[in-house]
């Protein structure tokens, strides 16, 4: 048995080629429970654990579920190659592990999450922590997990930044494991953070909006309320966020910035939704539009308004360039804005169609669409 596990030792650092005859003699001294473990470890993540080779993966998750402590906690991968290589096409790849009764599973799924990164040239396009409602405790847990796992390969030596386009958090978020796990991303390579837990506590977002990795990103989406003004989210091009309050003044500067952004770094996606806690006022609109100077000529398409629900529709031209506009809705608890060809505003032939997902006791909002088709009745005076 003792010659077995030397042999073990010897292939840890590559998976890859450890023979069928090794596995077969180890396993057949193993429990149950340890073969299921034994078996996801080394044989279905094999070219992603303590492997030579970097991983470059399209999708990494790690989910905690319902039941004491964790059971199961699935550790979901989905292995996804960009392009060719050595002129071949590499293909897709998936695969799902669940670890289930014992907090040693959301250990092994730790590491596992932990290890991918071991190579510096490991890519993760998009990494998910996933917590449920039924269970917030669970994802605290895991994060705490993640990052004894993350100090641990620090230690050795071993440890690289994490190389992620898009991070996603799905749970309450309560004390710094977050932060220290987010700041193990390269920042350079972050572009886009999603944050669906339905609270976030204070002292986190004062960090989390001073830290490297929030400068870089691009793409912002938070489901709990902050209690932020807008000036943390002038680098971002896509924004869904809820505010504690949203005052005129601040919606004035914000949409400056954001026209002027959107004038020189030209998205597809290009679009902020921001709702506020509490409802705006009537005059919300008025006090802003008083801050723009509106051509003469386009003066018909700045008087949109649909009073059913009591919705008005304002355009701004955006500097630099000209064949093109931002639509901005203003309704009474949301503001929102996207990017449309002059053409389409000019023949009425646009539609705003945004989905206003569910944002915590936000109920009146849940899977509510905005929706505007214009047709011609609304230029009528253009024509």
């Amino acid at each position: 048995m003792g010659a077995s596990y030397s042999r073990l030792e010897r292939y840890q650092t590559n998976f890859e080629d450890m023979s069928d005859s090794i596995m077969e003699n180890i396993v057949g001294r193993l429990d149950e429970q340890s073969i299921m473990q034994f078996r996801a470890t080394c044989l279905a993540h094999r070219d992603l654990i303590d492997s030579r080779k970097p991983s470059r993966l399209a999708e990494l998750s790690i989910i905690s579920r319902h039941k004491q402590f964790m059971l199961p906690s699935s550790f979901l991968v989905q292995r996804k190659k960009v392009g060719y290589e050595n002129n071949q096409f590499l293909h897709n790849r998936t695969g799902t592990r669940n670890y289930s009764q014992t907090e040693a599973k959301a250990d092994i799924a730790s590491r596992m999450l932990v290890d991918t990164f071991k190579h510096p040239d490991a890519v993760v396009f998009k990494l998910l922590i996933l917590g449920c409602e039924e269970y917030p405790l669970g994802i605290k847990e895991l994060g705490n997990k993640i990052v004894e796992v993350i100090d641990q390969r620090k230690r050795e030596g071993v440890s690289a930044p994490w190389k992620v386009q898009y991070f996603k958090w799905d749970g309450p978020i309560e004390n710094e494991s977050f932060l220290e796990i987010l700041g193990q991303v390269d920042a350079s390579f972050l572009d886009t953070l999603h944050l669906y837990g339905n609270h976030i506590s204070t002292q986190v977002v004062e960090k989390l909006v001073e830290m490297e990795q929030w400068r870089h990103m691009s793409s912002i989406r938070i489901k709990s309320a902050v209690d932020l003004d807008l000036r943390p989210f002038y680098q971002c091009h896509s924004l869904d966020i809820k505010v504690v309050e949203l005052n005129p003044e601040a919606m004035t500067d914000y949409l400056k910035v954001y026209l002027n952004f959107i004038s020189r770094h030209a998205k597809s996606d290009a679009h902020f939704m921001i709702l506020t806690q509490q409802e705006m006022s009537r005059e919300f609109n008025v006090k802003v539009m008083e801050h723009f100077r509106i051509d003469p000529s386009e003066e018909h398409l700045n008087t949109i308004s649909i009073t059913k629900p009591p919705y008005t529709y304002r355009i701004f031209s955006i500097p630099l360039r000209p064949q093109e506009v931002l639509l901005v809705h203003f309704g009474p608890n949301t503001v929102v804005g996207k990017g449309y060809s002059r053409n389409q505003i000019d023949l009425g032939t646009f539609n705003l169609n945004l989905s206003l997902p569910a944002f915590g006791d936000f109920s009146r909002l849940e899977n509510q669409k905005i929706l505007l088709n214009c047709t011609s009745p609304f230029f009528s005076n253009n024509s």
